[in-house]
């Protein structure tokens, strides 16, 4: 009986923290700077991303990776850090930089969230507010991963 309640308990801890963790791909930044992002394929890790953190070190993001290039627009609700958004065509090749992004409360509307978007996008990558200027990211830059 006290075996059942040690597994039973880790297991809803798992489940409150969201599951397993998402796997990480290394994403190199122009200027080789290297970006440890987890990666999200699946329609529920991309509407997830990264909601409900609270912090996002500087070396840290997530990549977001579509089947196809389209248009894309991200929303901020429940992301309580401020992101800079990396969007890119299959090639990997920068085609718009959402900067300083605000971030959402828990009591941010839905109509109030910010969102930014970009045409013919099949990656996206999030980093903290402010990494894409300190790192001199720029639109038509290519990023490696």
């Amino acid at each position: 009986m006290y075996m059942k309640r040690f597994i039973f308990l880790p297991l809803i801890f798992l489940a409150a923290c969201g599951g397993t963790a998402l796997p990480v791909k290394t994403v190199i930044l122009p200027n080789g700077k290297k970006i440890e992002a987890e990666t999200a394929v699946t329609k529920a890790q991309q509407a997830r991303g990264l909601m409900y953190r609270e912090n996002l070190d500087e070396d840290k993001g997530m990549l977001f990776i579509f089947d196809n290039e389209q248009p894309l627009v991200f929303w901020m609700k429940n992301t309580f850090i401020d992101l800079d958004m990396i969007f890119m065509g299959a090639d990997k090749t920068i085609r718009c930089i959402g900067r300083n992004i605000p971030r959402s409360t828990a009591f941010t509307e839905d109509g109030q969230a910010a969102t930014f978007g970009c045409d013919n996008s099949m990656y996206v990558l999030e980093i903290p507010a402010g990494a894409a200027q300190i790192n001199n990211i720029a639109v038509g830059d290519k990023l490696e991963f």
